[in-house]
């Protein structure tokens, strides 16, 4: 029951998330964006900005749903389609993410912080893209989790940003920490599930074709 409901608690965080990033597409600038706001009056830019906030609006509603047992045990067909979707909204909100986290606020360590979060996301996605390809669904499970650990990352940066004033931390470190917090933690959390329990949401199943 607990784990229902935190997995439900997590998924309610991530299309809040996703559904904020929406106001986003109202083109001001912004929150944020003030951060970055000669850089974001460039078309250049704004394509790859609004591409990648696209994109991963699109991996956080849809990831949450595919840890679903009843989607995996009795809908196959659409936990392949949306993880189709998935996996292509991460491929392109990930590449785009790796080209702007060199343009990121905050100096060479939130930039490596941002690259490094895009790298392991289009990572750790492509390595469950294989698994389940070969049919290893253990695997697929695995990766995909920590791909979403990842995906996650956009809610747990929020937190972070909300939380630290609280401390009474400055902007700037809160965000070169926060750079590498936001997924670096989710992962740590991730292999700790890991470590101690196996999905093990599906029966073994055939390659992915």
């Amino acid at each position: 029951m607990l784990h229902r409901l935190l997995k439900g608690f997590i998924v309610f965080l991530a299309i809040g998330v996703s559904g904020y990033s929406l106001s986003y597409f109202d083109f001001e600038v912004k929150s944020l964006l003030l951060l970055k706001e000669e850089l974001i009056r460039q078309r250049w830019y704004q394509l790859l900005f609004y591409s990648h906030l696209a994109g991963g609006a699109v991996a956080l509603s849809l990831g949450g749903f595919q840890f679903s047992r009843t989607l995996l045990r009795k809908r196959k067909m659409l936990h392949r389609r949306i993880g189709k979707t998935y996996l292509m909204a991460v491929a392109w909100s990930g590449s785009t993410g790796l080209f702007i986290a060199f343009l990121a606020y905050g100096g060479w360590i939130a930039k490596l912080g941002f690259a490094g979060m895009a790298i392991g996301w289009l990572f750790t996605s492509w390595r469950g893209f294989q698994t389940i390809r070969a049919g290893n669904v253990d695997a697929h499970q695995r990766w995909m989790l920590r791909s979403y650990a990842f995906t996650l990352a956009a809610v747990s940066f929020r937190l972070w940003l909300l939380g630290g004033p609280l401390f009474g931390i400055d902007f700037l470190p809160l965000y070169r920490f926060d750079s590498w917090a936001a997924w670096v933690g989710n992962l740590v959390v991730a292999e700790v599930y890991l470590a101690f329990q196996r999905p093990s949401l599906a029966p073994a199943a055939a390659p992915l074709e």
